[in-house]
């Protein structure tokens, strides 16, 4: 399930998409800022079954529920990510999970 503060990125790892390019996908999470990273909830799968599909669909991933970004790139990948990460409210100024309840 989606927390309403962070955005869900599924990412295959399966015998296909990850030789196709999905490791470097999530080597380009790795690398975002710390700040990006708190926002994200990171879920892996070990297939879609999109690589069954004649037209050569893979590396996929997907954002939440929505439909997925077929042969997928990092730029593409991460310019998506960060147009939802932009659409996210602010997080709080402190890390403290109590601090919402003593404003």
């Amino acid at each position: 399930m989606t927390e309403p503060d962070k955005v869900t990125i599924h990412i295959c790892l399966g015998l296909t998409c990850g030789p196709l390019g999905n490791n470097s996908l999530i080597a380009a999470v790795h690398a975002l800022p710390e700040a990006d990273k708190k926002r994200l909830q990171i879920v892996t799968h070990n297939c879609y079954a999109r690589c069954a599909d004649p037209e050569g669909l893979c590396p996929c991933v997907r954002f939440d529920d929505d439909d997925f970004i077929e042969r997928a790139e990092s730029k593409t990948m991460i310019g998506e990510l960060r147009k939802r990460l932009a659409t996210l409210p602010p997080l709080p100024e402190s890390d403290d999970p109590f601090a919402k309840y003593f404003e």
